[in-house]
């Protein structure tokens, strides 16, 4: 009967180590593929840019001005009615809260954009800013919205 010494059962240190780097490695690779979760904030501003270009439709379609209104905590929509603006509260114009960290601000510090009943508005420009991340949505003077590249 011969009997050797089996070492060849279990794990060295390096082995161990040279595991751990691994997980480590995948670990961080997926963490920092992970999305924002806030999304990014092109798509905050094509959001915005759709819901401006549906109250230049809805100006049109009812006859009357509709405004978009820029605030503090985000933005909402406002129509003319009985020689007052009164927020519309109706989808897609109910107010939205902009996503945390997002700050939004118009040249010439104004903070009203108004579609007339034709969809004409005054030319202007929305400057969003989160972090390091910034979109501009323009609006031209024949009404279109457009976010810039």
């Amino acid at each position: 009967m011969n009997l050797l010494r089996d070492d060849s059962k279990g794990f060295t240190l390096v082995e161990l180590l040279v595991v751990l780097v691994i997980i480590g490695l995948v670990s961080a690779a997926v963490i920092l593929g992970m999305p924002d979760p806030r999304g990014a904030l092109r798509g905050e501003a094509l959001r915005l840019a759709a819901r401006a270009d549906a109250a230049r439709e809805r100006a049109m379609m009812d006859n009357r001005p509709v405004a978009l209104v820029l605030k503090d905590g985000g933005y909402g929509f406002e129509w003319r009615t009985g020689g007052e603006w009164r927020a519309i509260g109706e989808r897609p114009f109910i107010e939205q809260s902009w996503s945390e960290g997002t700050r939004a601000s118009m040249a010439g510090g104004e903070s009203r954009i108004v579609f007339d009943s034709t969809g004409f508005a005054e030319p202007a420009r929305l400057r969003l800013v989160r972090g390091k991340e910034a979109a501009e949505v323009e609006v031209t003077d024949g009404g279109r919205v457009n976010v810039l590249p």
